[in-house]
């Protein structure tokens, strides 16, 4: 699958960082800012639910078409047996594990989803064909079906009808025509007027059916801006809950967004959040009784610390978990106890992995100068899996022990050939006080080989 280098957001690990400081340096010894081209990127490792085998979104640059080209690669759960499963991204297993969901060009050379059967077969088959771009795909529990999220275009009121151009006339381009505020977006350019909603298809192929309609967004906007969409199936299949602002003054606001069920059957949308705020991200509890979801409420700074909250499924109860934690989470992951829930956090520039107590009690996960993305965990919840990436190593993925004992596993080393005979410059981590008396964080990358009787640059 390929995406236009433009329209993808790259992530940078912290090793990368060093490519700048080594690019001084014009011999083979040292990273050239060339060399980035030749990064690849891991991302979105997903563990099987018996906890066996992984899958993972392999990205790299196709230099000659300027665009970004994506595949799912496959391991045992100890890193053996790798190798390439087929072309595509966002991998989700099957709720039994035979099966897994992914995103790849259809026959229309768009973005479609698709099922792989993880059997000795592997057999495919393309599960939508639609003309929009569904994107947030989601299994239901019992695995019939998939709800995701897609850009519906809306019709432009101010549309104008303009004569044809005469046979071989060199006119200008016709006007854009602009009704939004929120008309253009960084990476991506230009963004196609429409509203986001809410689609489910069965799991087998079929049509796909849209659950919402209406001048408004399915997922939670920032400042007007679409940056998809957080949906989660309840227990039984029947129900479905996201996040969206159902008003029609969505491109209006900052930060604001509400926590919704829909049933699946007859489409009724209930708001479950009452207090006004940003509440983003809901996620039930195995036993449907419970949904975790993220968030604060209005405020009149620019900034507001999201905080993890929990209410029962019907939008009762509602808490906040703790008001101690003040790092911003991210992908919560529930205990298969449903005591507790797993993400991660960053702390002092470095993101490690926590898991918080349904009482608010906090531990630390992993530990360390390093960055975590926690993708997924294991069904009995005593493993996760998620890409790992520090100073001197780009991201790879690991498993780790959600218990805490023990270090990352590292399964996968896919930039060890770039990086092998490379000398990279040192980081310095430094601390110095700011002259309202707080103490402000950062790092001084040196050049390989670094001489500090030698003025640089």
């Amino acid at each position: 699958m390929t995406i236009c280098m433009r329209r993808i957001r790259l992530a940078l690990p912290l090793a990368l960082i060093l490519i700048v400081a080594n690019s001084a340096f014009g011999d083979n010894r040292h990273l050239q800012v060339a060399d980035y081209l030749e990064v690849e990127q891991v991302a979105d490792a997903q563990v099987s639910p018996d906890g066996d085998r992984i899958v993972y979104t392999r990205r790299w640059a196709d230099q000659k078409s300027d665009r970004i080209s994506s595949a799912l690669w496959m391991m045992e759960a100890d890193g053996s047996g790798h190798r390439y499963l087929t072309s595509g991204s966002n991998a989700r297993w099957s709720p039994n594990g035979d099966r897994i969901l992914f995103i790849s060009k259809g026959d229309n050379d768009k973005p479609q989803l698709f099922v792989r059967w993880m059997d000795d077969g592997g057999a495919e088959s393309q599960v939508t064909r639609v003309e929009i771009t569904p994107s947030s795909p989601k299994w239901s529990p019992d695995g019939q079906q998939i709800a995701f999220v897609a850009i519906v275009p809306a019709e432009n009121v101010w549309s104008i009808d303009l004569p044809d151009a005469p046979e071989g006339a060199d006119w200008s381009k016709a006007p854009r025509i602009l009704d939004r505020i929120h008309y253009r977006q960084d990476r991506v350019g230009f963004t196609d007027p429409g509203f986001s909603h809410l689609f489910v298809v069965p799991a087998s192929s079929g049509t796909a059916r849209q659950l919402t309609s209406g001048d408004w967004n399915v997922g939670a906007q920032f400042d007007g801006l679409f940056s998809g969409a957080s949906l989660d199936w309840a227990p039984d299949s029947q129900t479905l809950v996201f996040d969206g602002w159902m008003d029609s003054d969505g491109d209006d606001i900052y930060r604001r967004s509400h926590v919704y069920s829909i049933d699946v059957d007859n489409a009724d949308i209930s708001q479950l959040t009452q207090e006004m705020g940003n509440w983003t991200s809901p996620v039930f509890s195995s036993d449907g009784e419970q949904i975790a979801y993220m968030g604060h409420p209005v405020s009149d700074v620019s900034y507001e610390m999201p905080r993890i909250h929990l209410m029962n499924n019907d939008g009762s109860s509602a808490r906040q978990l703790s008001d101690d934690f003040d790092r911003p989470p991210s992908t919560l992951h529930w205990a298969s106890n449903n005591r507790g829930l797993y993400f991660s956090a960053p702390i002092d520039g470095y993101i490690n992995v926590f898991y918080m107590a349904i009482n608010g009690d906090v531990r630390e996960v992993t530990s360390g100068k390093q960055t975590v993305a926690l993708n997924s965990l294991t069904a009995n919840s005593s493993t996760g899996v998620g890409v790992i990436a520090s100073y001197y190593a780009p991201g790879d993925v690991h498993s780790f022990a959600l218990n805490g004992r023990g270090t990352p596993r590292q399964l996968t080393a896919v930039n060890d050939d770039l990086l092998a005979g490379k000398t990279l410059g040192n980081h310095e981590e430094i601390w110095y006080e700011a002259s309202d008396g707080n103490r402000v964080h950062g790092w001084i990358v040196k050049p390989p080989n670094f001489d500090p009787g030698k003025k640089y640059p």
